[in-house]
């Protein structure tokens, strides 16, 4: 039997679903206008489709063995930019890439604050492997889940951007 060297959690749980674990439900939280803030208003539909495209290109990276982070610059903001860039560089450093798509449904808005919207998404990593460059499974259970995440997506001067994304601790919408 051969044994994996071992990848840390974080990996598991980072590559998973680009957040970390979270103790209680997060509180939402209200962006304040300024004279600085973008004027947009966030749309579910125009909200939903950037999750989408940062879901797909989370997935593409993770899959391409953590290169090419800045790929994401267009979708991600604030800590999830940050989060994602140490997933990147943890997959990378581990020579670990992912195997499979993730996917999602129910992308219900949970608040929205004219410059932006938390939703409760269900998030489908069930068909997701995470291999080392040998091609074996690391097979953690934390790689493979399906749940219920709260996304903060908001509007900048750059346009709309996932803000954040963490477990959700009350009911599913999976």
């Amino acid at each position: 039997m051969r044994v994996l060297p071992l990848v840390p959690a974080t990996i598991a749980v980072v590559v998973t679903c680009g957040c970390s674990p979270s103790a209680s439900p997060p509180t939402p939280t209200a962006i304040v206008s300024s004279p600085h803030a973008s004027a947009h208003v966030v749309g579910a539909a125009e909200a939903e489709a950037v999750f989408a495209q940062y879901l797909q290109v989370t997935d593409q990276i993770a899959q391409d063995g953590g290169v090419g982070a800045d790929r994401l610059d267009d979708f991600v903001a604030g800590t999830q930019r940050e989060l994602e860039r140490e997933t990147a560089q943890a997959i990378l450093e581990n020579s670990v890439h992912q195997i499979g798509s993730s996917s999602y449904r129910s992308f219900t808005v949970q608040q929205s604050t004219g410059a932006g919207l938390s939703a409760y998404v269900c998030l489908d990593r069930s068909h997701v492997d995470v291999v080392t460059s040998e091609g074996l499974s690391l097979d953690e259970q934390s790689i493979k889940f399906k749940r219920t995440m709260l996304v903060r997506v908001s509007a900048n001067d750059d346009g709309l951007r996932v803000e954040w994304m963490r477990p959700w601790a009350g009911m599913s919408v999976c």
